[in-house]
């Protein structure tokens, strides 16, 4: 004799979500950069911005519709020393499944001027 059969269990499995590719342009300044990304998965219900000013380290810094695809962005001083950085990434979301991160932008680099 064998056991009854237990319940049945269902798991639904979100599609994976693929990070977004960032891109970062530079004004004449230096103070200002405009962040512009592609997404390869649809249907995305949110950007995740993260950011680290003046290396302190990364934080959620802005949470954007899933129809925006760039932000600007000003550079704030560094009020310490005259290094004003700025590193980025960006995070899509599908409901409750995030992507990985993007790729890192920031101004201490060569960028093309806008």
């Amino acid at each position: 004799m064998g056991s009854a059969v237990s319940n049945t269990v269902q798991i639904a499995v979100a599609a994976p979500v693929a990070a977004p590719v960032l891109a970062g342009l530079l004004n004449e300044l230096g103070d200002q950069i405009l962040l512009s990304w592609t997404c390869a998965t649809g249907a995305i219900t949110a950007f995740l911005l993260y950011k680290n000013a003046n290396n302190n380290g990364f934080a959620l810094y802005q949470t954007l519709a899933g129809s925006v695809f760039q932000y600007i962005d000003t550079i704030v001083d560094d009020p310490v020393d005259v290094i004003d950085s700025a590193v980025y990434y960006v995070v899509a979301q599908v409901g409750s499944a995030l992507s990985g991160p993007s790729n890192y932008v920031d101004n201490e680099v060569p960028n093309a001027r806008i």
